[in-house]
């Protein structure tokens, strides 16, 4: 699996918050077909805290409980994955963005130093 041109370790994947961005995905898939956690859960063959545990992030998912859980909420397996990597890549951009706004700030090339600049150079 590549994000941003790098190819993304397991350990990438689940740091980068695509478990809980593809839980997010689950549950609402799961809203939208109107079924509650135990319902899913009794669709799939996992137990209702299994489910609760993969919504929130905590509990990573095997490719063919993915296929299941899929199937049972009528969407296709690669939607939700594509909504859970998407979901993760934005948020690993805005961590970027503000790891820079931080370094620029510690460095003297913020927003706020350079309003300092100008209005000292006035």
């Amino acid at each position: 699996m590549k994000a941003n041109g790098h190819q993304m370790t397991a350990t990438a994947i689940a740091q980068s918050g695509f478990y809980g961005s593809f839980g997010d995905a689950v549950r609402r898939a799961r809203e939208t077909a109107g079924m509650t956690q135990a319902d899913l859960a009794g669709q799939v063959g996992l137990s209702r805290p299994a489910i609760a545990n993969i919504e929130l992030g905590r509990q990573g998912v095997l490719l063919h409980a993915g296929l299941d859980i899929a199937a049972a909420l009528s969407v296709s397996l690669m939607d939700l994955l594509a909504a859970a990597l998407e979901a993760a890549r934005r948020e690993e951009i805005a961590h970027l963005e503000a790891r820079l706004a931080a370094l620029k700030t510690q460095n003297g090339n913020g927003p706020k130093q350079a309003a300092d600049r100008k209005s000292t150079d006035a």
